[in-house]
């Protein structure tokens, strides 16, 4: 069996977040996907806090039965997470970490990265389209025109939030996030 993992604040969680996750799935055929919603993440302060960010995860993969939410004991992801992924299969698994090309390129500073890289595929989404290799990760073309941040500012500003599922939207404006 072959899942993707996909980590990341998700604050908020959209469309292109799930598109994502479907095309490296096809393209990678992988036999699900995994969220795993970063409590601390070391790049960005979220707005939204770990319960409503999980919250909004676990609503945007109700209408995809092959995605799920995985809670992780650690703040932040690490080769602790996904051994613990690892234990909640009985059959064989093989682990794909799908990733920006930003995160790909930071992922020599990781603790334990090269143990990652050995153990697990590393998938990388690339937005910009980039020749530079990444000798460690399989490379796809994806761009998407939804921004988290700019989903926020849409909502701050009174305006309908794009790209954003309508059960998560609806869960934005009753818990009154990004105001």
């Amino acid at each position: 069996m072959n899942i993707g993992v996909l980590s990341g604040t998700f604050d908020p969680i959209h469309n292109g977040h799930i598109e994502l996750a479907t095309k490296m799935a096809q393209e990678n055929e992988l036999d699900g996907v995994v969220f795993i919603v970063e409590d601390s993440p070391r790049s960005k302060q979220p707005l939204a806090s770990y319960e409503d960010r999980k919250t909004m995860v676990e609503l945007a993969l109700q209408e995809h039965p092959h995605f799920h939410h995985f809670t992780a004991r650690q703040k932040n992801h690490s080769l602790e997470t996904i051994n613990d992924l690892l234990q909640l299969e009985r059959d064989p698994i093989n682990i794909h970490l799908i990733v920006g090309r930003d995160v790909a390129t930071q992922m020599p500073r990781w603790d334990d990265w090269q143990k990652i890289v050995t153990n697990f595929g590393v998938i990388v989404a690339d937005r910009e389209q980039s020749d530079e290799p990444l000798p460690h990760a399989t490379v796809h073309d994806f761009s998407h025109p939804a921004r988290s941040k700019s989903i926020r500012t849409q909502i701050s500003n009174n305006q309908d939030g794009e790209h954003l599922n309508p059960t998560v939207k609806d869960y934005i404006t009753v818990k009154k996030l990004y105001r």
